[in-house]
């Protein structure tokens, strides 16, 4: 007898649908801007708007409240695909879906009827805080304080860091204590549902005590601000306590776990996000770049490595995914939660490391900075012994390293920067920091290069973090030009694609364009000095 067998589909129609429509945004809408929103570390304000029109900020807020109603699992898919676009992006949705969820699940009617219908057409966005200066996961620890005054109303007193969304929100769901005495202290805690005005760095009249200080400067994770909020004298009415004061008095600790769980979702969705994008870039790539005459697609090294990207992100997906449907039938999945966030993040950490790194994959590493995908390889990553980005790991076997770690190298890179900056002394007007990669056999070198700099260029042998212009070429190459300085024996090197420049395009133009201008007096000069001698 035979087995009788179905189809197998890891999406609804209606998930495909809204996956399918998330993708297009993110295609035509996030991954075109998104480069611009990072680097001035710039809020997406028109992308948030689109979002808001798609209905993206009441995914799975019930119909009745004006949202779509969909489970958690729908909506870590569609985190994944935002993510793949940019990351900053989940985070502008994410705090704002924990919020919503705390409405849904333990706040009271009152509550959910005036808020949710708002936070559903993304028109009041939500924030979530229980980090302090001093507290990161010991929750119990926590110092910020609400006092019951005689009119029922609670006073907070605090300070609170890390908050996502912390400026533009209109809601914050904010942990505090209650109960000082309380033992253990997670009994005496709650949640207040602290409402101010959006945008506002010091709110006035019935919001007037709640301040937000400028953002957190990150180093990564921009365009949607992280900030402190001060919590000095701000009255809350006891009505805003998540669920009522009878139901939800120092029952805060319990509600932020359940919400921390979909939480770690998201994030672990985020990465799945992030190793998705590496893989696509890198499987372009590999197609496009040519090694010993044909692909490195066709390399079985380069298939191997992608083979690895390609399961570590299914397996990735497919945890994370078990994680939002334990949530979706009503199981507990802190456990599930905290695998998924574990394993999507290292793996989101490995593609993107496998994609930029010079002794992994190293399909990005020529477009490392013009890549749409983060924006630089962990500064960690390039430190050390590396390889030829043109050859893979098995370079390190072929020959023996070139000597870069020699005294002399610095000297070499000292006068090729001087002799340059005399070639063309007005770029010393340009006040440029540099990052200079000498790449030779089973190693790499970066130096910081500041022009004019001290009575001079300046090089230090370090990863130049401020640089504007990064220019990677090999050992050979640079020895020669060395030996020959001319702005011809440059140009060739660029032009012949051993040396390489990344940058911003404008800052590359403006370099380009002071060069020529130094050949074209160059030239004028030769004939004179023609005349002269004829004369």
């Amino acid at each position: 007898m035979a087995a009788t067998t179905t189809a197998f589909y890891d999406k609804t129609d209606e998930q495909r649908a809204i996956i399918e429509m998330v993708r297009q945004f993110v295609d035509e809408q996030i991954l075109p801007n998104a480069e611009h929103y990072d680097a001035h570390d710039e809020f997406p304000a028109p992308i948030v708007e689109q979002m808001k029109e798609l209905g993206l900020f009441g995914v799975t807020i019930p119909e009745e409240y004006g949202g779509m109603g969909l489970d958690l699992t729908t909506y870590t898919m569609i985190v994944e695909e935002l993510s793949r676009g940019w990351i900053s992006i989940s985070g502008v949705v994410n705090t704002h879906f924990i919020g919503s969820y705390l409405l849904m699940k333990f706040g009271s009617d009152e509550q959910k009827e005036r808020l949710l219908p708002m936070m559903a057409t993304g028109g009041m966005r939500a924030a979530f805080s229980l980090s302090e200066p001093e507290m990161g996961s010991d929750v119990q620890a926590i110092k910020t304080s609400a006092s019951k005054l005689e009119d029922g109303a609670y006073e907070i007193n605090g300070q609170k860091m890390w908050v996502t969304n912390g400026l533009r929100s209109g809601i914050v769901f904010t942990l505090v204590k209650t109960d000082r005495d309380a033992s253990p202290p997670y009994k005496g805690m709650t949640c207040f549902i602290c409402e101010k005005e959006p945008d506002a760095a010091e709110n006035t009249g019935a919001f007037a005590g709640l301040n937000v200080p400028p953002q957190i400067k990150k180093m990564g994770y921009k365009g949607v601000e992280s900030t402190e909020l001060v919590f000095d004298g701000y009255t809350c009415p006891a009505g805003m306590i998540l669920g009522g004061e009878d139901e939800g008095l120092n029952q805060g600790f319990a509600q932020m776990m359940d919400a921390l769980e979909v939480g770690r979702v998201n994030v672990a969705a985020r990465g799945v996000g992030i190793a998705q994008r590496a893989l696509e870039l890198a499987l372009v790539y590999a197609q496009q770049r040519k090694a010993f005459g044909k692909p490195i697609a066709e390399h079985q090294a380069i298939q191997f490595k992608l083979a690895d990207m390609a399961t570590k992100i299914e397996a990735a997906r497919l945890v994370t995914l078990k994680a939002a449907r334990m949530k979706d039938a009503g199981e507990r999945s802190d456990l599930e939660a905290g695998m998924a966030k574990l394993l999507a993040s290292e793996t989101g950490k490995e593609c993107v490391e496998d994609s930029f790194h010079p002794r992994r994959l190293r399909l990005l590493q020529g477009i490392r900075d013009r890549a749409p995908v983060p924006r630089r390889a962990p500064a960690a990553d390039r430190r050390g012994h590396v390889g030829d980005p043109a050859h893979g790991d098995r370079q390190e076997a072929a020959a023996a390293p070139q000597d870069l770690t020699s005294p002399d190298t610095k000297l070499l890179v000292e006068k090729a920067v001087a002799d340059f900056q005399k070639l063309v002394p007005a770029l010393a007007g340009l006040k440029l920091v540099t990052e200079l990669e000498l790449r030779g056999r089973g190693d790499v070198q970066l130096y910081r290069v500041e022009m004019p700099g001290v009575g001079g260029p300046k090089i230090t042998k370090d990863i130049a973090s401020d640089a504007k212009v990064r220019v990677s070429i090999p050992r050979s190459h640079f020895n020669e030009l060395v030996e020959q300085p001319s702005l011809r024996h440059w140009r060739e090197a660029f032009e012949s694609g051993h040396a390489r420049a990344m940058g911003p395009p404008h800052t590359l133009k403006l370099i380009e364009q002071v060069v020529r201008k130094q050949e074209e007096r160059d030239r004028m000069r030769k004939p004179r000095s023609g005349n002269r001698a004829a004369r």
